[in-house]
């Protein structure tokens, strides 16, 4: 039981964010805001569906799963970490060659919008836990 329903919460909150993730990818992609070069089927997808369905959804259900067990202030540490940690490897991405953007992006965009998906998640997390 306990089994069924530690899945019961995490999956559909990692399907959340797998569905959040490709969505805003292929908006900002199809804003030409940003291009995934290297990327998996690349004559079928213009993103990089790794990291959206498998990379984003295991990482959000560990990253749940850490902030489940602090306190509100080492919780907000972590968020506040993990946005400045986002731009830092955004910009590692494009010199792997795994990421580039236009222009008209900055890093701080995906920092701000990392906090805003991830307090997303938790409500729905919290909302999925409820229920």
């Amino acid at each position: 039981m306990h089994f069924y329903h530690k899945c019961k919460v995490y999956v559909p909150t990692m399907l959340f964010a797998a569905l959040i993730g490709t969505y805003l990818d292929l908006f900002f992609v199809e804003k030409n805001l940003y291009s995934f070069p290297t990327r998996p089927f690349p004559d079928l997808f213009s993103i990089n569906i790794a990291f959206t369905l498998f990379v984003l959804p295991i990482f959000t259900a560990i990253y749940i799963y850490v902030l489940k067990r602090v306190n509100i202030l080492i919780r907000i540490g972590m968020l506040l970490t993990l946005s400045l940690a986002v731009a830092f490897f955004e910009s590692y991405s494009v010199q792997l060659g795994l990421f580039t953007y236009s222009a008209e992006w900055n890093s701080i965009y995906s920092s701000f919008g990392y906090v805003l998906f991830i307090l997303i998640l938790w409500k729905f997390h919290d909302w999925m836990s409820s229920s």
